[in-house]
């Protein structure tokens, strides 16, 4: 049985994206039945969609609510756009334990990242020389310029 497989065979991260696209579903049906209460009645489309009307009813209680973590995001992105983009959530946290005292999980600063679509940019490596250079310096490197005999670039004539 491989890491990422429950024991009665089923793969769990297949399971784990099911879930999380089913509530992404149940959010979109949710928000077709308050957009159309007024002319049906919540009762059939709640039946039709197959939701209880107590978790529609408790989604629709939430619409008002801010969200909890709001705050929490601004500061991540304040930190994330101080950095040029290039912390990620581990650095992130860091930051906003240290310069601002917040106290936050380095779990619950990836989520909030991801949640916002925020990523550290990886580096780029950098190129101290374009290509041709490259190409002509070790040529000058192993041929002397003034003869064509072979020299070997790594040895400079004293041997070990």
């Amino acid at each position: 049985m491989g890491s990422g497989t429950a024991p009665n065979g089923e793969c769990t991260t297949k399971r784990i994206a099911y879930r999380i696209a089913e509530s992404a579903v149940r959010a979109a049906q949710y928000r077709m039945i308050y957009h159309h209460k007024e002319e049906y009645e919540v009762k059939a489309m709640c039946e039709f969609f197959g939701v209880s009307r107590a978790a529609y009813y408790a989604w629709e209680g939430r619409l008002g609510e801010p969200y909890p973590d709001q705050e929490r995001m601004e500061h991540i992105q304040a930190v994330y756009e101080t950095s040029n983009k290039s912390y990620g959530y581990r650095r992130i946290t860091i930051q906003l334990q240290r310069k601002l005292g917040l106290r936050i999980n380095h779990k619950a600063g990836l989520r909030l990242m991801s949640k916002q679509g925020i990523r550290s940019q990886a580096r780029k490596p950098k190129m101290c020389k374009k290509l041709g250079e490259i190409g002509t310096y070790h040529l000058t490197q192993m041929y002397s310029i003034g003869t064509l005999s072979r020299q070997n670039p790594t040895r400079s004539g004293s041997r070990m």
